[in-house]
């Protein structure tokens, strides 16, 4: 995945707050996503996998999707922080 690059606080663009709640607002989306997943564990619980080694491959499967949101929760936390930090060098 290309790696997200922050907007700039500047004249002709957005205000530094409304960039800002922009992307917590992201954030706190993908949070819930995250929050979501770990609810629904039982998803992938063995009891609903009755057929050996498919229960493995959903593990797999479900941990990637929650990594990968993990990852993005994180970019738009740095980038959050990177825009409120813009104009304080």
């Amino acid at each position: 995945m290309t790696n997200l690059i922050s907007p700039r606080v500047n004249l002709n663009g957005n205000d530094k707050e409304d960039l800002f709640q922009k992307a917590r607002d992201i954030s706190r989306a993908l949070q819930g996503v995250l929050d979501a997943l770990q609810r629904g564990t039982d998803l992938v619980h063995g009891r609903n996998f009755p057929v050996n080694g498919i229960r493995t491959y959903a593990l797999d499967a479900y941990g990637e999707r929650a990594t990968a949101i993990h990852a993005m929760l994180h970019e738009f936390n740095s980038m959050a922080l990177d825009i409120m930090r813009q104009g304080e060098e």
